[in-house]
C-alpha cells in the first residue's frame, strides 16, 4: 500500500498543475485576505457599515490571522481541491494508464485509497503554505501599522489548519 501512495505521491510531486494550483491558493489567500482589505483600510473605504477603518485593521493582524485565512478555504479552496482531484484522477483517465495501472496493480480499492491518501497528504502543503502567507502578511502590516503583534496561541493555529485541511 505505501508503495502505490509514494508513487502517487511522486506523480503529483511532478506535475507542474500541482505547483500552479498551490501557487494559485496561496496567491488568492494573500490577495482576498490582505491585499484587498489593507487597500481599502489605507484608502479610507469601509467594506461594511461606517467606522473609521480600525475593524478593518483588527481584521488583518495576527491576532486574528486563524479567521482571517480559514475563512477562504472554502471560498475558493474547495474548486482548487476539485480541480487537484481531477488532475490526479482524470489525467490519468485521459492517458489510458488508468487502465494499465488497474490491470497491473493489486486491485481497484487499493489503488484508489492510494490515490486518496496522497491527496491528503498534498493538501497539508496547501494549508501550511496558505496559514504562512497569512502570518507574514499579517506581521508586515501590523509592523507598518505599528499595532501590537498578539500571536494566538501554537495550538489554536495547528487547530486552524487542521479544520482547514479537513474543509
Amino acid at each position: 500500500m505505501w508503495g502505490s501512495v509514494s508513487a502517487e505521491l511522486l506523480l503529483l510531486r511532478k506535475r507542474v498543475g500541482v505547483w500552479v494550483l498551490l501557487g494559485i491558493w496561496v496567491l488568492l489567500a494573500l490577495i482576498f485576505g490582505y491585499v484587498f482589505p489593507y487597500i481599502t483600510y489605507v484608502s479610507g473605504g469601509t467594506f461594511a457599515g461606517p467606522d473609521d477603518g480600525q475593524s478593518q485593521l483588527v481584521d488583518m493582524l495576527p491576532a486574528t490571522v486563524i479567521d482571517n485565512v480559514i475563512v477562504g478555504f472554502p471560498f475558493f479552496g474547495g474548486a482548487l481541491v476539485l480541480m487537484l482531484g481531477v488532475l490526479a484522477v482524470g489525467s490519468e483517465y485521459g492517458w489510458g494508464t488508468l487502465k494499465t495501472i488497474l490491470t497491473q496493480r493489486p486491485g481497484r480499492g487499493r489503488v484508489f485509497a492510494a490515490k486518496l491518501l496522497a491527496l491528503g497528504l498534498v493538501l497539508v502543503p496547501f494549508v501550511v503554505f496558505a496559514f504562512a502567507t497569512a502570518a507574514v502578511s499579517s506581521a508586515l502590516i501590523a509592523w507598518r501599522e505599528g499595532a501590537a503583534m498578539d500571536w494566538p496561541s501554537v495550538a489554536a493555529i495547528v487547530e486552524a489548519m487542521a479544520a482547514g485541511w479537513f474543509v
